[in-house]
């Protein structure tokens, strides 16, 4: 069974590892600066998500699924609850860039969005000024 949780730096570990196996940055990422929700199976951290927030936006990153349970509805599960999360922080907006899920987000109801149209501290992110090719697909979803 799949519990959702916020996660605290107990899962470091963890987390660094399915960023790593899903081939996503990790130089950044910090358990204590972003608001993470992890799905677990007895402990075992089998998927997270993270907020960057920023004021009433945020950018949604490090969305990575154990290879074992992709296509299972696994990640759709992990952004219905981050969703959720967002919407119980009043949060009014959520940012993403992607390289290999835009068909994933649409699905969601993600749409395309210029790059302009982003709130400049968000921007201002690492993940928008140099994690992210210049390639990767820009996305947002209106809460």
């Amino acid at each position: 069974m799949i519990d959702f949780k916020k996660l605290d730096s107990s899962y470091e570990d963890q987390a660094l590892g399915l960023l790593e196996e899903s081939n996503l940055p990790s130089e950044d990422f910090d358990l204590s600066q972003f608001h993470v929700i992890g799905a677990l199976n007895g402990g075992r951290l089998q998927a997270i998500a993270a907020l960057e927030i920023y004021g009433p936006h945020a950018l949604l990153r490090s969305v990575a699924v154990n290879s074992e349970k992709h296509k299972n509805g696994l990640g759709t599960r992990l952004i219905h609850e981050m969703i959720k999360e967002s919407k119980n922080l009043n949060l009014s907006k959520l940012f993403i860039l992607t390289e290999t899920a835009e068909g994933f987000f649409a699905r969601l109801g993600f749409e395309i969005t210029d790059r302009e149209q982003v709130p400049s501290p968000v921007k201002q992110s690492k993940e928008f000024q140099h994690l992210c090719p210049a390639s990767a697909v820009c996305m947002s979803l209106s809460l």
